[in-house]
């Protein structure tokens, strides 16, 4: 399965409460990923911290937690230090997809997936703080595509999964530009058309309930799609898989 890196933004998100049902956090996916710099204990440490918080939001429902990386998590530190909430030399950083409660109150709105990032920090090896947390603000930014261009693209993503009987949906991600520029050769060299600009979005879905083909089970999946367009005409999905 691949990781990978997102670079995020980090807005301050303040949650009113009611009286609604418990926050779901009992079946959600987590990947702790792989670290040199963290032994697993020390994410599931962090992990535990997110879902404490986690499980004050009433009426949520959390889909899947994974581990940002080593590089994404220690680029966050100056920002960390920066919040005048203690001074820390270490940062863990999560990202999660989730959904709101069944009817919109305070700031949430009703029934939809929200993606966001946790940031925790320690010092001198001690106990993980929960320091920040919030909207993953830019999963579709780019400087060479619109914002309509790459929310036409995660649209046929997808539409594409729509149609993969039993699928759902949690999360994606574009990869970059600098990324989907250099898969442009990868893509013409399949023969399914000539093409001058290349997207590639990074998805994570749930397999069917049940095994069939060549499904898991209820598996948690991360696949790479590659789309690509000529002349600025619509996308298409050229590939996709592990």
């Amino acid at each position: 399965m691949k990781k990978s890196r997102i670079i995020v933004m980090l807005l301050a998100f303040v949650l009113c409460f009611c009286s609604l049902a418990a926050a779901n956090s009992d079946e959600a996916i987590i990947d702790l990923g792989k670290s040199d710099r963290y032994t697993q204990d020390e994410l599931t440490s962090v992990v535990e911290l997110i879902l404490s918080e986690f499980d004050t939001w009433e009426g949520c429902d959390m889909h899947v937690i994974f581990y940002a990386g080593d590089e994404q998590s220690m680029d966050e530190l100056p920002s960390v230090n920066d919040l005048d909430r203690g001074k820390f030399d270490e940062s863990a950083v999560f990202f999660s997809a989730f959904r709101s409660p069944k009817e919109a109150y305070g700031a949430w709105d009703a029934d939809k997936e929200y993606f966001y990032s946790w940031t925790a920090a320690r010092a001198d090896k001690g106990s993980w703080s929960l320091v920040n947390w919030g909207w993953m603000e830019n999963y579709l930014k780019s400087a060479q595509y619109s914002a309509e261009d790459l929310s036409a693209g995660a649209n046929l993503v997808m539409k594409t999964l729509e149609e993969m009987e039993g699928t759902r949906f949690l999360y994606l991600r574009y990869a970059g530009d600098e990324f989907s520029n250099s898969e442009l050769e990868y893509v013409n060299s399949l023969d399914r058309g000539v093409f001058d600009e290349c997207a590639v979005y990074s998805v994570w879905f749930m397999s069917p309930k049940e095994a069939y083909g060549a499904w898991e089970a209820d598996t948690l999946y991360n696949w790479t799609f590659y789309l690509a367009r000529a002349d600025k005409g619509e996308w298409q999905v050229v590939t996709y898989g592990y």
